[in-house]
């Protein structure tokens, strides 16, 4: 019988190749290149011209999936990558308080990734029938409130689960400089500072799953400092199915 990861890894091969094995490709050119790898939040702390020459960001949203998550943080850990992950709170996906996550997190924690909280909060408080009246901030400072009892959570970012539904981001904008004390935190991922001064690269449906404006590669072509966002349950060790 064939090996079924040799028949994948073969098949996937290329730029729409989400394997780990291509995640182990980029970090390793983007390290051959001169590349610095940053958190969210150490980038957010240095000024733009005290920042190394070329700085690439390892941004993750765990959307779904929880265990498709440790994979990714072992390579990138052993790689010397140390990367910034949202996790959701109001979410009917995962659990993040349950056992197979929240202590995780908090072990990983231990070896540089920072953590941050992914949330959705507009479409919550506008369709949730909760029997009572709970406005964005409320509900903001309630997700953050948890994570910060058991994480370092000094950053945010907006979630959708549909595109066609509340979008979070223009009233988190909107309303960022006074909440940001609220929250006690220091920044949020679509923070000026963080998309003007990086090419921004994701993975995405445009309308199967791709890298959406630009590859990593060809990013890391240009020298100049990367923002890339990837989606741990769209990640693969042994083939695209295992984890559905």
């Amino acid at each position: 019988m064939k090996n079924l990861r040799t028949i994948y890894t073969r098949k996937f091969h290329g730029e729409n190749d989400f394997s780990l094995e291509h995640m182990r490709k980029i970090i390793e050119l983007a390290l051959e290149s001169g590349y610095t790898f940053m958190t969210c939040r150490e980038f957010m702390a240095c000024d733009i011209a005290a920042l190394p020459k070329r700085v690439f960001i390892m941004k993750h949203d765990l959307d779904a999936k929880p265990d498709t998550l440790w994979p990714l943080l072992q390579l990138e850990t052993e790689m010397g990558v140390k990367p910034t992950v949202y996790v959701r709170v109001c979410a009917p996906d995962y659990n993040v308080m349950s056992l197979r996550v929240m202590p995780e997190l908090v072990w990983w924690q231990n070896y540089g990734v920072e953590f941050g909280l992914h949330t959705n909060f507009v479409e919550y408080t506008k369709l949730a029938e909760v029997g009572q009246d709970i406005n964005n901030t409320q509900l903001l400072r309630a997700e953050v409130q948890l994570l910060k009892n058991f994480l370092d959570i000094r950053g945010m970012s907006t979630h959708r689960d549909l595109n066609y539904a509340y979008n979070a981001l223009p009233w988190l904008e909107e309303h960022w400089d006074d909440l940001k004390d609220v929250l006690d935190l220091d920044y949020q991922a679509y923070d000026p500072k963080l998309m003007d001064n990086t090419i921004y690269v994701n993975e995405g449906y445009s309308p199967h799953l791709c890298w959406r404006n630009i590859t990593p590669e060809e990013a890391i072509a240009t020298g100049k400092h990367i923002y890339m966002l990837t989606h741990p349950h769209w990640w693969w060790v042994t083939n695209p199915f295992e984890s559905y």
